[in-house]
């Protein structure tokens, strides 16, 4: 495995673990996925896998809002882990000069291209680019 894909699985698997880890805690459920490790799994699909968990602790948040108002870090784990979906490319994990795009300039060559656009039109990269807006609102949406 190409080293700077590995660190960048490695980013991905600790944002991983506090999302299952904030999700057990509230939910009082264990959550049991593959590792990120697996030969067959891209860093792509880790990508996209961490931040569909990321939407769920959202999503899950607006359902039971009192479970996870008693556990506060929930907020800030779902945030710093779609803050660093921003920031890093989709495709090797390389991190991103500008944030709006979801792969860096070689990926967007190399990957291949129904998966690049299935990835681009995802819910996860919608909301990326909506919490991105939220976060820097004089911006546009055309930069999305």
């Amino acid at each position: 495995m190409n080293p700077q894909v590995y660190v960048a699985k490695q980013h991905l698997y600790k944002y991983r673990q506090a999302l299952l880890r904030t999700l057990r805690e509230v939910t009082a459920r264990d959550i049991t996925l593959p590792s990120i490790f697996e030969p067959a799994m891209s860093y792509t699909d880790s990508w996209h896998e961490v931040g569909e968990l990321a939407l769920l602790v959202w999503q899950l948040s607006a359902l039971a809002s009192d479970r996870f108002d008693a556990h506060p870090q929930w907020e800030a784990v779902a945030n710093e882990t779609m803050r660093f979906l921003a920031e890093h490319c989709a495709g090797c994990g390389k991190r991103l000069d500008v944030l709006a795009v979801r792969f860096c300039p070689d990926c967007l060559t190399t990957l291949d291209a129904p998966l690049r656009y299935a990835l681009q039109d995802s819910e996860v990269a919608r909301q990326i680019a909506a919490y991105l807006a939220d976060q820097n609102p004089t911006n546009g949406e055309d930069d999305a």
